[in-house]
C-alpha cells in the first residue's frame, strides 16, 4: 500500500507538524510506503541527500521522501497532482485545516476514483467557514483532533467523522 501525506513540514515545531510526523512514523512502522508533500518547509535550511532529494528522518532512522510545495501558489494542486501521478498512492492523508482540503478537493472533483482521501482535521479554533465546507464532500473519511474541529466537521460541513483527541500527552 502507498500513502501520500500532505501537511506542515514534520520538522516544524508546531502541533500540525507534530501530528504529521506521528502519522508518518505510525504508517512507516506498519510497513506502509509513505511519501510526503510538505508546506512551510525551509528548503534552504535542510540539505538534500546525495541523490538531491529531501527526506524526513524519523525516530526509527528511516528516510521518507519530502516534496516541499508552497500551498499558497495557484499551481499547488497541479504540483500535487503531478506528484500523485508519479507516486500513485492508494490513499492520500491531509493533515491540517480546510486549506489543505480545499485544493485537494479540486483534484478529487476531477478524478473521483484516483485515490481514497482521509482528512485529519486539526483546527483548534472554528476555522471552517461556511463557504469552505464544500471541500469536505470529497473526503472519504475525516478524523478530528480537537472538540472544535469535530464540531466543525459534524455541524458545519455535515460529514461523519471520528474524534481522536491529540495533545501534548496524546498521540
Amino acid at each position: 500500500m502507498k500513502i501520500l501525506t500532505l501537511g506542515a513540514s514534520p520538522y516544524l515545531l508546531v502541533r500540525d507538524a507534530k501530528i504529521h510526523a506521528d502519522i508518518i512514523d505510525k504508517l512507516y512502522s506498519n510497513n506502509i510506503q509513505v511519501t510526503s508533500v510538505v508546506w512551510n518547509h525551509d528548503t534552504n535550511y535542510f540539505i538534500p541527500d546525495s541523490d538531491g532529494k529531501l527526506y524526513y528522518e524519523s525516530k526509527g532512522n528511516y528516510k521518507i521522501p519530502l516534496y516541499a510545495i508552497d500551498y499558497r501558489l495557484q499551481t499547488a494542486s497541479v504540483q500535487v497532482y503531478d506528484l500523485m501521478k508519479m507516486v500513485q498512492p492508494d490513499i492520500v492523508v491531509t493533515i491540517g485545516s480546510y486549506e489543505e482540503c480545499s485544493f485537494l478537493a479540486a483534484i478529487k472533483m476531477m478524478y473521483p476514483n484516483i485515490f481514497k482521501w482521509i482528512s485529519v482535521y486539526t483546527s483548534d479554533t472554528s476555522s471552517l467557514l461556511y463557504n469552505n465546507k464544500d471541500a469536505f464532500e470529497y473526503v472519504d473519511y475525516t478524523i478530528a483532533t480537537s472538540e472544535m474541529s469535530y464540531n466543525d466537521i459534524t455541524k458545519i460541513a455535515n460529514v461523519n467523522g471520528k474524534f481522536l483527541p491529540y495533545g501534548a500527552d496524546l498521540s
